[in-house]
């Protein structure tokens, strides 16, 4: 299983998948998932170790590699990845899929009998296609849970 997703809930899906045995490779952008160090310790020295529960719990069990995903030997290699794969889970903007090669067709070009998950805060189709979501801004605020 291949995994082009950031912060929670794809990541948490894919931890799931890996708990149950899957074998699961992360691909983060080059510098890392932004989520990577967003919740350090405050109280831990500078130098110490710092790790970061949150980026651990939803990324245990998983291997991992950095890719330009804008270079075409990071593009190539991700494309490599895929060929052996038998699922994809992505939470990446429609736009982004299509910038990186990596949208539902292209993905199937790859791999005819590749499974696909796509998470999204606002679905496939609408004007907000590309719009990023989180918890907060697509779920939360949009559903009247924040008054």
């Amino acid at each position: 299983m291949i995994e082009f997703a950031n912060f929670a809930a794809a990541p948490s899906a894919t931890a799931i998948m890996a708990d149950l045995g899957a074998e699961v490779i992360k691909v983060e952008a080059i510098g890392g998932d932004p989520i990577r160090g967003l919740m350090k310790q405050a109280q831990v020295g500078d130098g110490e170790h710092n790790p970061d529960h949150p980026f651990q719990f939803i990324n245990r069990g998983k291997k991992g590699i950095e890719l330009n995903l804008d270079s075409e030997v990071g593009a190539d290699l991700a494309r490599k990845l895929i060929a052996k794969s038998d699922v994809v889970v992505m939470n990446l903007l429609k736009e982004r899929r299509q910038r990186f090669g990596l949208d539902t067709d292209d993905l199937l070009q790859i791999k005819p009998d590749l499974v696909i998950g796509l998470l999204s805060g606002y679905g496939e189709v609408g004007e907000e296609i590309n719009r990023p979501g989180y918890d907060v801004t697509a779920f939360f605020s949009r559903s009247g849970v924040f008054g």
